[in-house]
């Protein structure tokens, strides 16, 4: 990120529409969820893989298109849809300690870089507060610097856990 306290109006420039409440907004978030699928091949390529329709299994968005699964959230910014996050909040899916978990987060190549991954999460962070539960793929060195700069920044950690393929962080927003 290019900056570690993005300016308030970058926060406050930023909006979400729930995938569950608005057609296009949903019909954005399948056309994109793909390109993240792709994305995350690149780290852990075995993952996800393409069917022989070229579509990339296995596709859980259903599942989250589902409204008593989670808020499937698409990212705006000046009037642009920029990514996605998807939260949890169902207890079976999540660190009992946490009141939500961040279970996938998206911008679009185009809008990397700039201070919206942070702005995201900060604007996030005043919506919902409370205690947090990330995952990231181990290999995805991007993804685990911006949560641990994030939760050193702006979050007091709870519980971090480690497997072979993921770093998993539980923490409270300050």
């Amino acid at each position: 990120m290019t900056s570690a306290n993005p300016p308030q109006p970058l926060i406050s420039a930023i909006q979400f529409q729930n995938a569950n409440h608005s057609r296009p907004a949903a019909d954005w978030l399948r056309a994109v969820y793909p390109l993240y699928l792709q994305d995350l091949t690149r780290y852990e390529p075995r993952l996800y893989t393409l069917d022989e329709r070229g579509q990339w299994q296995p596709n859980y968005l259903y599942w989250w298109l589902d409204e008593r699964n989670g808020l499937p959230l698409v990212i705006e910014w000046q009037g642009r849809r920029v990514g996605f996050v998807l939260l949890n909040t169902t207890p079976h899916y999540r660190n009992l300690r946490a009141d939500l978990k961040c279970s996938e987060f998206f911008i679009t190549n185009e809008f990397r870089r700039q201070g919206l991954g942070v702005a995201v999460v900060e604007r996030l962070a005043e919506i919902y507060g409370g205690v947090w539960e990330v995952e990231a793929i181990r290999a995805n060195l991007p993804a685990v610097r911006f949560w641990q700069r994030f939760i050193e920044k702006q979050g007091r950690l709870l519980e971090q856990t480690e497997s072979e393929a993921h770093f998993n962080w539980v923490f409270a927003l300050e």
